[in-house]
């Protein structure tokens, strides 16, 4: 069953902690503003961020949300 949900889910779609770090970044936003945005602790938001750390497919759309409402924001 495992393998099935492995090969399920495309490598593109997974979103390390670095990564997420750096859309946060991009966003402008740091942990506290973002953890307060999203009802959450910094210390939710920084265990999402550590490196190496797969974030969970609910929190990966949120945090490339961040840098897709920047960007429609800046037009």
């Amino acid at each position: 069953m495992f393998h099935l949900l492995c090969k399920s889910m495309k490598e593109t779609d997974v979103l390390y902690g670095e990564d997420a770090q750096a859309l946060r970044k991009k966003a402008g936003l740091n942990q506290t503003q973002l953890a307060e945005r999203w009802g959450l602790t910094r210390q939710q938001i920084g265990r999402y961020e550590k490196t190496g750390q797969v974030v969970p497919p609910k929190e990966a759309d949120a945090y490339r949300g961040l840098v897709s409402s920047v960007q429609s924001n800046a037009t």
